[in-house]
């Protein structure tokens, strides 16, 4: 999801808007939200000093059992190729937003090239990129667990299968370890869910600031433009600055509720998968009993995770949180345009 707005270089311009007299209460509101950016670096810092002893111990248990599922499922490489190609994605954003934050951090401390000041352009950028990086690792985590659920969910299905052809034959020992199969799945199942809620609870404040932090930035970017084009066209790299990076920001958080949003699909995916047992479920009853034991632990699992807002932030909020920008942004603009007519 990216946070850190670039207020250091919208300073110079905000100080222009600052001195005029005639503005919207609502306007003097939201550019004033710049100066919490200190406290809410300073909040990832903190979040990561308590945190990340968590962080590796929910780190481990997923690596654990994705080496687990590695050992016993084949590997696929139409999933592997869906889930590469969104890893790189995000890698590719996340590289450019450090740039930018990169850049911003010389254009803000270049008064004089010294040691101590690259230090501090350094600095200033590694501590402004934490919140990229928790969120980040909140991603890497549900990549990892969404890619395992994929796996689970194409190995029942070929268990289904093979149920279809073998058990017709009253094949006793074929049930049995069919019931072991799905009560493995259902144990990896339930560890990987639990890891979710664990990661849910220590992300919540930060996927919080970021949204705070990409809304406020995006509004005040798109009023202050609309009011004030002629500052922005005397500094064209500003301008494609800014741009790309609010894009970039929004892409990120998309490709974050976007993972999420694939996470919640599964169990909805899964439960199909269930039901390809029914065609053998009327002479195989352990295996049935196994499939509803699996079916109802889904649905319970689902709205578990989604009561604790782990599942919530998923595309249908991204597309929300921007009908909400553009709505606030054209209420500023029409509240200035109102001032305006009262001159």
């Amino acid at each position: 999801m990216g946070a850190i707005v670039l207020v250091q270089v919208l300073i110079d311009y905000l100080e222009v808007f600052e001195n005029i007299e005639q503005r919207h209460r609502l306007m003097v509101i939201m550019s004033s939200f710049k100066y919490l950016q200190g406290l809410l670096v300073l909040n990832a810092i903190v979040h990561i000093w308590r945190t990340d002893g968590s962080y590796t111990a929910i780190k481990r248990q997923i690596e654990k059992l994705e080496e687990q599922s590695r050992s016993n499922f084949a590997s696929s490489k139409k999933i592997d190729g869906q889930f590469k190609k969104l890893l790189y994605f995000k890698y590719s954003i996340m590289a450019y937003l450090y740039l930018s934050v990169l850049i911003t951090s010389y254009t803000v401390l270049s008064r004089g090239m010294n040691f101590w000041t690259i230090f501090r352009i350094v600095l200033l950028a590694n501590v402004q990129y934490l919140t990229y990086l928790i969120l980040f690792q909140n991603f890497q985590m549900f990549w990892k667990t969404c890619r395992i659920y994929s796996y689970i969910e194409l190995y029942i299905s070929c268990l289904a299968e093979e149920a279809i052809l073998e058990l017709p034959s009253r094949n006793d020992l074929k049930e049995r370890h069919l019931c072991y199969k799905l009560s493995w799945l259902l144990q990896l199942h339930s560890n990987l869910g639990s890891c979710l809620r664990r990661l849910q609870i220590l992300c919540k404040s930060q996927i919080f600031q970021c949204r705070y932090n990409v809304n406020v930035n995006d509004i005040i970017a798109v009023y202050y433009a609309f009011l004030y084009p002629e500052y922005i066209k005397d500094d064209v790299a500003f301008l494609i600055l800014v741009v790309s990076t609010n894009v970039f920001n929004n892409i990120d958080l998309y490709l974050n509720d976007n993972i999420i949003d694939m996470t919640s699909q599964h169990f909805t995916d899964l439960n199909l998968a269930l039901k390809k047992f029914t065609g053998v479920r009327s002479y195989a009853r352990d295996l049935e009993r196994q499939c509803e034991e699996f079916a109802i632990y889904i649905c319970n699992r689902k709205l578990n995770l989604k009561l604790a807002g782990a599942l919530n932030m998923d595309r249908k909020s991204w597309f929300s949180m921007m009908s909400r920008l553009v709505m606030f942004s054209i209420i500023l603009i029409q509240s200035h345009m109102y001032i305006d007519r009262q001159k």
